[in-house]
């Protein structure tokens, strides 16, 4: 007799209803949050993004069928048909330093057509280059760009590797700059609250560089957007106020439609599309967000109506791909540099200007190679170990908002021991490290992968090399502290990059520019050009990372 196993939607919560099976059971019980109700018999599960795929995955694997409701992402950019025009196809491509991918396209012209986006292409895809192609394409500078702190200077580079352009990132304190290109400001530094209001219960936003509001701005990219789902925030209602008057406002997110249809409404209000296209407040809650009055108040914490409000965004504001739709056209591995800042800036100074001055001292010994003293090799292990710890901040800024993106595991590499363990305690998470048994490392990965854990921290050499697994729960590892050999990012990158990974693998290295960073990046760089020229019968010469040491810090004073 066939057994009978339904769900219905209903919010952003998930009921499932299925004869007893051992099978299923165990498989409910891996989706984070999972309760069983004994009343009804049923199971609920919480369909956020850190949930989503694993529900979906499981739905698929026993047959489930929907009996009731709808989830809010159930429908494909395919699936409908949106007119648009080519805008890329009549620009000369030729003035960039690349070009944008075939699947890119898409969004570029869809950005430049509707003006006021929602672009939600998945993690990897490449929204930032979408953006910054868009903008180019579509002459709308000056651009101001609002993103993290931890990945201003990464968006200044990607820029840069596009055109040539006159940018000013804006950092605390910084005098503004009249007549740049680009202004790329974070959150933080954009507004401050001002004036409480008559009613007491909201406050005026004091946009800090009253420049910004001066400017006659053709086009404002918000990336991570969807940390904007609060109206009520004064992150939210400073990026409102200046957006109000641009012409083009390009939200970023990896994240897929929330949810909640009503975490849509800010963001939708950001792009001036809410009440043009919904018709205001009253008609989006009553028909999307299955309004009901309560004793406590109104409650819009429901969805309705979701494959309709999915169609109507997707045709009017909103795009997305997920990476199995052009995965076809991605690399197996995308390695990106992401220059970031430390919060240790003014001990680095220091300790880089005693090692300079020991360089000094020293020269003649260093450059015939000879620099492995005590010394030499303890000042310059201290750089490393500064500029690791000094990058947490910005890591785990990063991270923070990449959990929010993507439902993704995600592994991160270093090499010292400091910064590993404020990352282990701040996430709460496994580390693997030197004091791992080897016959424990393949166990502590075996839970990972059954549970809840997001986060995997490993020391390099511990977790490198001899495990398996990590691929099947993963695509996105973050190494943020530079070995000395190529090799060994060969190794690590490999725990993904392996057989029986099925999706594009993400490589993201957090550089800090004007540090040791630069010379081991050098070193490790020109050792890959090496190894590439003799496996390819070339003779080329190698340098040493101490000649490079010596010319890198000499020339900084």
């Amino acid at each position: 007799m066939t057994q009978t196993r339904t769900y219905k939607v209903s919010g952003s919560k998930i009921y499932f209803k299925f004869s007893y099976n051992p099978d299923i059971v165990f498989d409910i019980k891996q989706v984070h949050g999972r309760a069983y109700i004994p009343v009804t018999k049923e199971w609920v599960v919480e369909n956020d993004i850190v949930n989503s795929k694993q529900i979906r995955e499981f739905i698929n694997k026993h047959g489930f069928k929907l009996t009731e409701g709808e989830f809010l992402n159930d429908i494909s950019q395919s699936d409908v048909n949106v007119l648009t025009t080519d805008y890329v196809s009549n620009f000369d491509l030729s003035k960039f330093n690349f070009q944008p991918r075939p699947y890119q396209i898409e969004v570029i012209n869809y950005m430049l057509t509707k003006k006021c986006v929602i672009n939600g292409d998945d993690v990897g895809i490449g929204k930032t280059y979408e953006a910054i192609f868009s903008v180019e394409i579509g002459d709308l500078l000056p651009c101001l760009v609002i993103t993290l702190d931890s990945v201003k200077q990464h968006w200044k580079q990607s820029w840069l590797s596009v055109i040539e352009r006159k940018i000013q990132v804006i950092n605390a304190g910084d005098t503004f700059e009249q007549g740049m290109d680009i202004y790329i400001i974070n959150y933080q530094s954009l507004a401050k609250k001002g004036e409480i209001k008559e009613n007491g219960k909201d406050f005026e936003v004091e946009i800090k560089h009253k420049e910004l509001q001066q400017i006659e701005f053709k086009s404002i990219v918000v990336d991570e957007s969807h940390s904007l789902k609060n109206g009520k925030s004064l992150r939210s209602k400073a990026v409102k106020k200046l957006a109000k008057k641009i012409p083009y406002v390009f939200l970023l997110t990896g994240t897929a439609i929330m949810n909640r249809s009503s975490e849509l409404i800010n963001p939708l209000q950001i792009i001036r599309v809410f009440d043009k296209v919904f018709g205001g407040w009253n008609s989006y809650i009553q028909k999307f967000c299955d309004a009901k009055k309560t004793p406590f108040g109104l409650d819009i914490s429901g969805n309705s109506n979701t494959k309709e409000l999915n169609q109507i965004l997707r045709q009017n504001c909103y795009i997305r791909r997920e990476k199995s739709e052009v995965l076809k056209d991605l690399p197996d591995m995308q390695q990106t540099l992401l220059p970031v800042s430390i919060s240790n800036k003014f001990k680095y100074n220091k300790a880089e200007k005693n090692f300079i001055a020991y360089l000094k001292e020293n020269k003649g010994e260093i450059a015939a190679d000879k620099a492995e003293s005590a010394e030499f090799l303890v000042l310059r292990n201290e750089l490393r170990q500064l500029v690791g710890i000094g990058k947490v901040e910005s890591v785990k800024e990063f991270v923070d908002s990449l959990l929010e993106e993507t439902a993704d595991k995600i592994i991160i590499f270093g090499i010292h021991k400091e910064p590993l363990k404020q990352l282990a305690d701040y996430y709460k998470c496994w580390l693997i490290d030197g004091s791992i048994k080897s016959e424990d490392k393949q166990l502590i990965i075996d839970d990972f992968k059954e549970s809840k854990e997001r986060i995997l921290l490993g020391n390099m050499n511990a977790l490198g090399t001899g495990t398996d697994g990590l691929q099947y729960v993963s695509s996105t590892m973050i190494i943020f502290e530079l070995p000395d050999r190529p090799s060994d990012l060969t190794q690590v990158s490999g725990r993904l990059h392996r057989s029986g990974q099925k999706n594009n693998v993400q490589i993201i290295l957090p550089v800090v520019n004007d540090t040791i960073d630069d010379v081991l990046w050098e070193n490790i760089e020109q050792k890959m050009i090496v190894t590439e020229a003799v496996n390819s019968g070339r003779d080329v010469k190698q340098k040493s990372l101490n000649s490079i040491i010596l010319r890198k810090f000499l020339n900084k004073k």
